[in-house]
């Protein structure tokens, strides 16, 4: 879990890099490196959640003790995930491309939602795309010239899209009096 936890924290480095590269004017070709890193390690934040698979009863544990760790770690790493999604919101309301912020989130979230399938199911992990490049795009191109083939993969990737894009967009509700 602390592993885990530390993986979730690069993302958020990254995106603090790409901010404020872009808020004070940085070197042009630094930024694009620190926001591919940054989408790269992204979804590790959000991996957390499917740790939840490990939820279970234990003799001489209580139950709710499990439950509390394992939650506590989940929303941790949910919270690093949104802030630097948030920051990357920031630098585009920066470079005047605000209007972009719903499609872009929406469409970054949904990356997270298939790196979550990749790093859960296939095993595979961020740095891997650096050392095993040729058999992630495999895997990849076979889920998406075969979907009917993989469906519970799909179902996986859909589910967790859908979810981590309800949690951003519940974080932006103005409730009104």
């Amino acid at each position: 879990m602390i592993w885990n936890l530390f993986l979730g924290f690069i993302p958020l480095i990254f995106s603090r890099l790409v901010r404020e590269g872009i808020i004070q004017n940085k070197s042009r070709w630094i930024i694009p490196i620190y926001a591919i890193l940054w989408l790269l390690f992204f979804p590790n934040s959000y991996y957390m959640l499917t740790d939840l698979y490990h939820f279970n009863i234990r003799p001489g544990m209580p139950q709710w003790y499990d439950l509390l760790f394992l939650l506590t770690f989940a929303w941790t790493g949910i919270m690093m995930g949104m802030m630097s999604l948030w920051d990357i919101e920031t630098a585009l309301i920066h470079r005047k491309r605000e209007k972009w912020i719903p499609i872009v989130s929406s469409f970054l979230l949904s990356l997270a939602g298939f790196g979550i399938y990749l790093g859960r199911d296939l095993r595979w992990n961020s740095w891997d795309l650096f050392t095993n490049f040729f058999h992630i795009i495999s895997d990849c191109l076979e889920l998406i010239f075969h979907p009917f083939q993989n469906q519970d993969a799909w179902g996986l990737i859909i589910f967790m899209s859908v979810f981590l894009n309800i949690i951003n967009w519940s974080f932006k509700i103005k409730w009104k009096n």
